[in-house]
């Protein structure tokens, strides 16, 4: 059997979370809760509910993100905007839940 070793791609450190938020979806002007898996200085993976209607290239706001959990990510922001780059629907059958990677705007951003 081969040992396959995952080369890790991302730029910034990911640190487990596990806190309840809210990710409020910026064209529909709806919020769903959610539940912040990990985050880091570049993105997040967020748990959201099935009947959320989202799809890659949305343009988000995590709120309730306080500003403690905002420090540890290294967010100037205590509510970040996002653009949801992965959404993997795998996790309705095992866990009930939607698995989204969310990447963080840079401050002074367009959205």
């Amino acid at each position: 059997m081969v040992d396959v070793v995952r080369q890790e791609r991302r730029r910034h450190l990911r640190r487990p979370l596990g806190a309840t938020m809210r990710v409020a979806l910026l064209a529909s002007n709806r919020d769903f809760p959610c539940l912040c898996a990990d985050v880091s200085a570049g993105g997040a993976r967020l748990l959201v509910p099935a009947a959320m209607p989202v799809g890659v290239g949305q343009a988000v706001r995590l709120t309730d993100f306080s500003g403690r959990l905002g420090h540890q990510a290294g967010l100037a922001s205590s509510d970040p905007a996002a653009t949801i780059t992965r959404v993997d629907r795998q996790t309705l059958l095992s866990e009930g839940v939607i698995t989204l990677g969310a990447s963080f705007d840079p401050p002074g951003g367009d959205s």
